[in-house]
């Protein structure tokens, strides 16, 4: 998507998925790691093959920003 909606290289964009890929699985660990430290339980019965309506965000509490960071700095 990259090279057709941002005019991004195929270069510049598999980097960014690379980051993104990433970031997301760090996101996804320290939001359970926070969740576990604190005790929160999750809600598996509103989503139940997830693991939880927590489960869902906790990818985008690092890709997010890292998301917007590369769109603000990119070319």
């Amino acid at each position: 998507a990259g090279p057709l909606l941002l005019g991004w290289s195929l270069a510049l964009s598999l980097a960014a998925a690379a980051v993104i890929a990433v970031a997301a699985v760090v996101g996804d660990l320290a939001g359970s790691r926070l969740k576990r430290a604190s005790g929160v339980k999750d809600y598996p019965q509103v989503l139940p093959r997830q693991g939880g309506l927590l489960d869902i965000v906790d990818a985008w509490l690092i890709a997010g920003p890292a998301l917007v960071l590369l769109l603000r700095l990119a070319p």
